[in-house]
């Protein structure tokens, strides 16, 4: 088991593994020696509290130095993992900045980061999706579809990729009306993606859509905002469209949606071109 140990303490020796999985903290040694043991991260002293605070169901956490090590699986489970090939796939929807816009305001607002690390795990904001983030309903016809393409030869090209943050919206409700349950919907030829709904009408969203664009397209994404009535289905309250070929490839674009008839979002869209 020693030997084991010592390995574990190199690992967290990596270049990756010296910063915090969540706030980049670089600290004192002491202060990055713990270690989400299901998720298989490295984090700081503050972001270490946060992950107790989301329960052990989501994040159970040890410290390298302190705590008794003495399950060689969970050792090796964690050495697969680590901070880089942990954020892969929990920031795989993130801009390539997002850590970096936000790690020194996350460093000194507990409030901020909380937040950033529950949207991070518990709400699975930029998580790179998976058949277990889909209902029973969807895998299954997921699945069918996919039979029935690999039976007929079929191939769906994707053209591209539209990654929209949703930051702020204003006034998302029924004229006359003071509440909503608002949520945003992005749509382009046949594809379409939800975000969360809300519960109030200028709600801060702080959530990534990630779109695939088909081959065959008109260029055009589709957002509307509808209020969710729960299981009586959704009401829309408005609409707008955006043009492909206007935000360019690659670029991060910030622009505020107005709906029609009323509403507005805050947006940053970024589209990545798959085409050569």
């Amino acid at each position: 088991m020693e030997p084991l140990l010592q390995q574990l303490k190199s690992f967290s020796q990596q270049p990756y593994n010296r910063e915090c999985a969540d706030c980049g903290d670089t600290g004192e040694p002491m202060n990055r020696t713990w270690i989400s043991t299901n998720l298989g991260v490295f984090l700081c002293i503050n972001c270490a509290g946060v992950h107790r605070e989301l329960g052990t169901h989501i994040s159970n956490v040890m410290c390298l130095e302190l705590d008794v090590w003495d399950n060689e699986h969970l050792i090796e489970h964690i050495m697969k993992i680590g901070n880089k090939v942990a954020n892969q796939n929990w920031l795989a929807h993130g801009s390539p900045g997002l850590r970096r816009v936000y790690l020194k305001a996350l460093r000194s607002d507990r409030k901020l980061l909380t937040s950033f690390i529950e949207a991070k795990y518990t709400g699975k904001d930029f998580e790179m999706p998976s058949s277990a983030s889909l209902t029973a309903t969807e895998f299954l016809e997921s699945a069918g579809q996919k039979e029935k393409q690999k039976a007929s030869g079929a191939k769906r090209v994707c053209s591209g990729l539209l990654r929209a943050k949703l930051v702020k919206g204003v006034n998302l409700s029924a004229k006359g009306s003071d509440s909503s349950n608002p949520f945003i919907s992005l749509s382009c030829a046949d594809q379409t993606i939800e975000s969360k709904v809300k519960n109030n009408p200028s709600p801060d969203f702080n959530q990534t859509l990630m779109l695939n664009i088909p081959e065959q397209n008109d260029g055009i994404v589709t957002i509307h905002c509808r209020d969710s009535n729960g299981d009586f289905g959704s009401t829309l309250l408005g609409s707008t469209t955006i043009r492909l070929d206007a935000l360019g490839n690659g670029e991060e674009c910030f622009m505020l949606l107005q709906f029609q008839p009323r509403g507005e979002l805050v947006c940053i869209f970024e589209f990545t071109s798959l085409l050569a």
